[in-house]
């Protein structure tokens, strides 16, 4: 029987050795335990942020990042980076056919938000850093409206 230590648990196996090939199977062994102990963790983070911090994402999406696909037009609240106000909705609409692709309200930040998180963590960090360019808005844009990228 062997006691292996690893992260600060002991495994126990117990394995007969009957060829040559002893450091094989002992290494077998140890990484498949290795494995299981590295997997054994998941941590959920919320992250609060600030609504400047969505206006400026929405700022470089809108006057930069989404021209090439879409155009917006507002269709609620007082100004374009209204998002505070309850009642604020963009219309998003594509650029060569004029069809609806869907709207911008506070669920789809919230929802884009969390899809640009999963899919696209190297833009969301861009975000955290305050680090946001025309593509951080569009990556952010296509996330609230898609759940997914569909352009570049």
């Amino acid at each position: 029987m062997m006691l292996i230590k690893m992260s600060g648990a002991y495994i126990q196996q117990t394995y007969k050795v009957y060829y040559s090939y002893d450091t094989h199977i002992v290494s077998s062994i140890i990484s498949f335990y290795l494995k299981k102990v590295r997997n054994m963790f998941e941590v959920n983070i919320t992250h609060k942020h600030y609504s400047e911090d969505i206006i400026n994402l929405l700022c470089s999406g809108f006057e930069g990042g989404i021209n090439y696909w879409a155009s917006v037009v507002l269709e609620g609240g007082k100004h374009w980076y209204d998002i505070e106000n309850p009642d604020w909705c963009v219309a998003v609409y594509d650029n060569e056919t004029d069809d609806l692709l869907g709207r911008l309200n506070i669920s789809s930040l919230q929802s884009g938000l969390k899809t640009m998180h999963d899919i696209a963590p190297s833009h969301y960090n861009n975000l955290l850093k305050e680090d946001c360019d025309a593509i951080t808005g569009d990556v952010f844009i296509q996330c609230c409206l898609f759940d997914e990228i569909v352009y570049g």
